[in-house]
């Protein structure tokens, strides 16, 4: 048998796959812990105000939440803290009993504001009860998986069977929770702990999705897989509905859906809550759908005949935010993922409204406001860069509109949403630290942005504090900056926030939006006085104020009504007034000296842009929707500023619970039995995972893998054994021929070591070392001959391989980001790269002078190259149609036994050959795929089963393996075929892909004496990827 590591590795659950490699270390962090009544709460230097203040809030909800749902986790719960990236989410991991929370304050334009730790605790720590009340098994036994190889006919004679044509692996889950009921539970959370509401935007996208008739149907908000709005719509609606139930049926419902989906016979959550509340899952989506219908039809009918919206001049994308127009008033800036499926995927688009035309500047990934400086040459924005441990913190950039590149202003700032001082001699924009806030200017030089000096200086990291004295300690982060001076205006420790700041056009004070709880006022911090102070305070939104060009009025977004619309008021103070009366939302306004307004426009699922030529104000009856909106923003009922005193500790390696996942793994017509076992530290710096499966035959596979995640570098360890029997006729020649059949065992060891680096995003190396032994064992038999009696043929033992082997390999996955990337990439490209050098000694023969050490081997020391390269094309005609090239090629440098060689057919090779028909030193295979769709949304489901997409393909390969050193074109085989790809998901959480490919070839293989006759061949599988890129090795087990 030959390296079957691959194959079985393949097998291994995605969730297991994605631990092992998609994970940043963080070696510069120090953690501690410290114990609550029902948690222990581990955090690292730089988050302890979050720990202590989380600490106090989840257990304070903890009777609320458990309460609701009449089920208290078994286990203690680990809490965990994390400040390593500006970004903000949590994560309830509910079979490892732990949640993660990024300190980081969340600014999001489909959400409302809210205290960003008590929402998120009280979201996730739902998710924890909620889902582990409805897993059917254990938490020791979450799920299994049914696994199966099928194998080609066709083998070599040295070969224990042929190679695979056919891999499943496909979950047996005990959890089955759709994206909707258990994202709006979460956030609907409950009635004695709610710290999220309604808010106005969810109630824009809810409005606008019903008055457009464009509402996921129940079957899309069941899973995710979607663009970054549908799947936002999965969690907007799912809270809507999940509200509509509870008021319905009373909140008492949520612990009944929940009970009644941990039984085996409620294999569908729609039998759930049909048993739960007596209605079809079905009817009740219809229920609250016409509802909705009925509601905001009805609710938005004066602002229908009175509509002020201006013009769209970008209709495009979903994601058009932060326009600013130029100095000068001709041009526009704003941010947008035109073209693109998520929100993350921006670029600085500028429109020239004289000329009307659009430019999209080379710049991606900007995530804040926009300002020009005072001369129109500079944009400044930021962006998010990894540093040398990989965490992603946003810096200042800007580009440079005369010579037409992007220049950094600093390193490790974690800013964002900067302005250009009226002068243009500063940048005014907001840092974050462990959730806190503050304010600060980074002073220019005279001769303009890119002439300063390069300065070192450094945050508190608990605090968020600038501090001038730079020390090298860990309670400090070090910035670089370009610039004069780095000045701090305000810093905060009571949680206060504050959000895209604009200068005065005096430049004596910055005006942003503010909020401690719910909703946003507006503040100023005044430089005359150094003092900040709230101008403009409601129960409702006020976002994004801006001055008009002359600081006569001021412009801002309001919610007032209950929808966002842009408002202006007396810069000094004074009655605001009403300028857009729409039934979206209106966001983020410019005006430049006419008085012409630009705005962000949500409409039509998505923001746009709109400009209003001469704004007048609107009479506010016009506007009238909701007018019980103010009272339903909740009231701010907690102080988290104290927070309790808390005995804390270094923290020791803390195993999570232990995963048992069964498996049933039929190989090779045989049934063999087994499982996994997954155990990791709550840090994930300790990473176990092994498995075992035995057949009747006792043929059996066990494997292990363990890592060790506390340095920059992974560590890992790697050990697997496999075993095959097979029946083999001895035949001996004494004069007369002698035949009988004896069992032959094969027995595979490999051991691997190794280090994983990320030296940058997207890309891994790794350096590993592997050894190797191979044996087999002939069993005895008893022959029975004419003349002579009984022969009898001992048992034999030997070793027929025994290899050492380093290899380089480096992965760089840049393939292009779209919701139908799994199933069609369309651009991009993948590349896979290994060197290796090996020294393995090989069975040449036995030896007839000696009882001990029989086997005689040639060594065979070699090198080896292995390049799969793939690169994606989107068809400029069609949509989600793309073209694929890919090349595979491997190089061994010198003559080595036909058990080294490359094979060039197969699954993994030209499809329209057996693996084995073409063997060589080298190997060349060229692919030209072309995918397009059959259906995008497919919206079917089937049990517990929901299918999505479906795709279908044709590709054309031509390639061969061989010996000689140049390459004979003319020798190489062809083939063509076409496949079909269905992306569906399994109990709403595990990807499902299923692939059928056949491919037919267009010439005669010949491998030695034997030919291989022109027929279609056939592939297929069910997996957790369509693809098996990282898995793509030479050989096969033999």
């Amino acid at each position: 048998m030959k390296r079957l590591l691959p194959w079985l590795a393949i097998l291994l659950p995605f969730t297991l796959w994605a631990q092992l490699f998609d994970q940043y270390n963080h070696p510069e962090l120090v953690w501690r812990s410290f114990d609550t009544e029902h948690f222990t709460v581990h955090y690292h230097q730089g988050t302890e105000l979050t720990a202590f203040r989380a600490a106090k809030i989840i257990e304070e909800i903890y009777p609320a939440v458990t309460a609701t749902y009449d089920y208290q986790p078994a286990d203690r719960l680990h809490l965990i803290l994390k400040d390593t990236d500006d970004y903000s989410n949590g994560g309830a991991f509910f079979f490892n009993n732990k949640i993660e929370i990024w300190a980081n304050n969340l600014d999001y334009v489909m959400r409302g504001t809210k205290n960003w730790l008590r929402d998120v605790l009280t979201h996730e720590f739902t998710h924890m009860v909620s889902i582990q009340k409805t897993i059917k098994s254990s938490l020791t036994f979450p799920y299994g998986f049914v696994q199966w190889f099928a194998y080609e006919k066709e083998r070599r004679r040295d070969v224990v069977r042929g190679f695979p044509n056919l891999l499943v692996s496909y979950p047996v889950s005990s959890v089955n929770m759709p994206v909707w009921f258990a994202e709006g539970t979460a956030q609907y959370q409950n009635n004695h702990a709610r710290y999220d509401y309604r808010d106005p935007h969810r109630e824009m996208i809810l409005r606008d999705r019903v008055l457009h008739k464009r509402l996921l149907s129940l079957n899309a908000m069941s899973v995710f897989g979607k663009n970054s709005h549908g799947n936002e719509s999965s969690y907007n609606q799912g809270f809507s509905l999940v509200k509509y139930i509870a008021r319905r049926f009373g909140e008492k419902v949520l612990s009944k859906i929940t009970e009644r989906n941990s039984h085996w016979s409620s294999y569908t959550f729609d039998s759930a809550v049909e048993e739960a509340t007596g209605h079809s899952l079905q009817s009740l989506y219809n229920d609250w759908r016409d509802s909705l219908t009925v509601r905001y039809t009805d609710m938005t009918a004066t602002i229908r005949r009175h509509l002020v919206a201006g013009k769209k001049i970008e209709n495009d994308g979903f994601a058009n935010l932060y326009p600013v127009f130029s100095p000068d008033g001709r041009r526009v800036a704003w941010v947008s993922n035109k073209g693109r499926d998520y929100f993350g995927q921006t670029r600085i688009v500028i429109w020239d409204s004289v000329r009307d035309k659009k430019e999209e500047l080379p710049v991606a990934g900007v995530n804040s406001s926009l300002s020009w400086s005072p001369d129109g040459r500079y944009l400044v924005y930021t962006r998010q860069a990894r540093n040398r441990y990989m965490s992603g913190f946003n810096d200042l950039y800007v580009w440079d509109m005369d010579n037409r590149e992007e220049h950094r202003l600093s390193y490790g700032l974690r800013g964002r949403n900067p302005s250009f001082s009226p002068d243009g001699r500063a940048i005014a924009f907001v840092s974050a630290t462990d959730g806190l806030h503050a304010l600060n200017v980074l002073r220019l030089s005279a001769k303009g942005p890119l002439d300063g000096t390069w300065l070192e200086d450094a945050f508190d990291m608990t605090t968020g504090e600038l501090l001038h004295h730079k020390a090298d300690t860990l309670t400090q982060r070090p910035v670089k900056v370009l610039g004069e001076k780095l000045e701090q205006l305000l810093f905060f420790t009571d949680a206060r926030q504050i959000y895209h700041p604009r200068w005065r056009p005096d430049a004596r004070q910055l005006i942003f939006g503010t909020s401690t709880d719910f909703g946003r006022h507006i503040g100023v911090y005044d430089f005359d006085t150094g003092q900040f102070r709230v101008v403009r305070r409601a129960r409702e939104e006020l976002r994004y104020p801006v001055y008009s060009p002359d600081g006569a009025w001021l412009y801002f977004a309001s919610s007032a009504t209950g929808i966002y619309n842009i408002y202006r008021a007396p810069a000094a103070g004074g009655t605001p007034q009403l300028l857009t009366n729409v039934t979206g939302g209106a966001f983020m306004p410019t005006v430049n000296r006419d008085g012409r307004l630009v705005y962000a426009l949500y409409d039509s699922v998505g923001y746009k842009l709109a400009v209003l030529d001469d704004p007048r104000p609107i009479d506010p009856t016009n506007a009238v929707y909701d007018t019980r909106y103010p009272a339903s923003v909740p009231v701010k009922d907690f102080d988290d500023i104290q927070t309790p005193t808390y005995k804390t500790r270094p923290y020791q390696t803390t195993f999570s619970r232990t995963q048992i996942l069964p498996r049933l793994f039929i190989d090779y017509g045989t049934v063999k039995p087994g499982f996994y076992i997954t155990k990791s530290d709550v840090l994930d710096q300790l990473y176990l995972v092994a498995g075992a499966a035995v057949n009747s035959d006792l043929e059996y596979d066990l494997y292990a893998y363990a890592s060790y995640n506390k340095l920059l570098p992974s560590l890992w360890l790697e050990f697997f054994n496999s075993s095959a029997n097979i029946r083999d006729t001895l035949e001996l020649d004494r004069g007369y021929v002698v035949k009988g059949v004896r069992k032959v065992g094969f027995n595979l060891v490999q051991f691997s070591a190794g280090a994983t680096f990320i030296p940058w995003e997207k890309t891994h190396l790794t350096i590993s070392y592997t050894g190797s032994r191979y044996s087999a064992q002939l069993d005895p038999l008893t022959l029975k001959t004419p003349t002579d009696g009984e022969l009898y043929v001992p048992t034999i033992r030997y070793d027929y391989l025994r290899g050492h082997a380093v290899h380089l390999k480096l992965i760089m996955d840049r393939l292009g980001q779209n919701r139908f990337a799994a199933v069609n990439p369309s651009s991009g490209y993948y590349l896979y790269a290994r060197y290796g050098f090996e020294i393995n000694n090989f069975l040449e023969g036995f030896a007839t002078d000696r009882q001990l050490g029989l086997e005689e081997f040639k060594r065979y020391i070699f090198n080896s190259l292995d390049v799969n390269a793939e690169v994606y094309f989107e068809n400029p005609l069609w949509a989600q149609h793309a073209v694929g090239l890919s090349v595979k090629t491997g190089f061994i440098d010198r003559p080595v036994a036909g058990f080294f060689n490359y094979f060039a057919g197969g699954l993994i090779g030209l499809r329209g050959y057996p693996f084995y028909s073409m063997e060589g030193r080298h190997k060349l295979i060229g692919t030209l795929t072309y995918r397009f769709p059959i259906s995008r949304g497919l919206d079917w489901r089937l049990g517990h089963l929901r299918f999505d997409k479906l795709f279908a393909g044709f590709f054309a390969e031509a390639g061969n393996a061989f010996d000689e050193n140049r390459i004979d074109f003319s020798a190489f085989k062809k083939d063509v075929g076409l496949e079909l790809r269905l992306d569906t998901f399994s109990y709403n959480m595990f990807p499902t892909r299923v692939f059928v490919q056949a491919a037919y070839p267009l010439d005669v293989a010949r491998n030695g004496t034997v030919s291989y006759p022109r027929e279609w061949r056939f592939y297929g599988g069910i997996l957790f990827d369509f693809d098996l890129r990282e898995r793509l090795t030479r050989g096969i087990p033999r």
